[in-house]
């Protein structure tokens, strides 16, 4: 666990003020340094898989699109049409649907019907999109030459199969969830959500308006951070109220700290006689670390978890 102190001894009336007070790059420098990735891994089907994190490469073995194929609805002609006097007339000798073969060969001076999505026979040099041709009975008007490969998406031309289609450590969204699908893989190795412990401290917190004392405060910090960490990624346990008390804060840290990745506190770091956060990582084994920014860092290894805390102020 990592407990920053570097203000304890300052007056922070006014906390955009102060030489001591540390900068948002040293905090994120002091709070990342101890940071180890996360390396369990978990398989998940599809369904489970949005805002989990890859725990490796994903390799396909398929090529996307998986064959030549129509990029719209048109007409298919051959190499040998692409060249010579325009405007030129065709003969129509058969189709192509998506779903189904060609119903004939193109040969020169012939054309075939073909529709969007379907597989693109390889006599086919380039496909005329239907809004440029006039068609005749079972004969079609061409105005102009297209160039050679118009309108046919190639086999590969989307992903090559031995390629990465989603590298390690992607946050996996619906972009991701159709790359997979797409390529064949029902289900994927994630990593194990990040395992986060959240604590409020302070003898005036409730957690219910209703059973407030007089000299109560309802808090509202583990409700938000709660929301905060909503998602998949996040196995959130909920440590609840600790009273100032430094012995039971001390145990649930060390309880918290043999199940839990990062704990988020809220409150008992001020300084005063009451915040107890402090002892309490203390006896939880916490020793002084020193920054390079000058400041201080509590640093407590109970099982290799970390802490943060959020001096009870509201903040993402």
């Amino acid at each position: 666990m990592n407990l920053h102190r570097g203000f304890l001894q300052h007056d922070v009336s006014d906390c955009t003020q102060g030489k001591s007070l540390l900068s948002l790059r040293q905090a994120r420098e002091i709070f990342l340094k101890d940071v180890q990735p996360i390396t369990g891994t978990v398989s998940l089907g599809l369904n489970e898989a949005v805002s989990r994190i890859t725990g490796a490469d994903i390799v396909t073995d398929v090529s996307l699109p998986r064959f030549d194929n129509s990029a719209m609805d048109g007409f298919g002609i051959c190499d040998q049409d692409l060249s010579g006097v325009f405007p030129k007339t065709l003969q129509l000798t058969g189709r192509a649907l998506a779903g189904h073969s060609a119903t004939a060969s193109c040969t020169p001076g012939s054309a075939i019907r073909i529709l969007t999505g379907a597989r693109v026979p390889s006599d086919i040099a380039a496909v005329i999109p239907q809004e440029q041709v006039t068609v005749v009975g079972d004969t079609i008007l061409i105005s102009s030459a297209p160039r050679y490969g118009a309108n046919i998406r190639r086999q590969g031309e989307d992903t090559q199969a031995g390629s990465v289609v989603l590298p390690k450590r992607t946050i996996i969204d619906a972009r991701h969830i159709a790359m997979l699908v797409a390529t064949g893989f029902p289900q994927i190795q994630a990593l194990r959500p990040l395992r986060v412990g959240v604590i409020s401290t302070g003898d005036e917190l409730s957690d219910d308006s209703r059973d407030l004392s007089s000299n109560g405060i309802v808090d509202v910090n583990r409700p938000m951070l709660r929301a905060l960490l909503a998602s998949p990624m996040f196995d959130v346990t909920d440590f609840g109220i600790c009273r100032d008390d430094s012995d039971s804060l001390s145990r649930i840290l060390n309880n918290a700290a043999r199940r839990i990745d990062l704990i988020i506190s809220s409150g008992g770091i001020s300084g005063s006689e009451t915040d107890c956060l402090e002892s309490a990582v203390q006896k939880a084994g916490g020793t002084y670390e020193p920054a390079e920014s000058g400041h201080q860092t509590w640093k407590a290894d109970c099982e290799g978890a970390r802490w943060h805390d959020g001096d009870r102020r509201p903040s993402g």
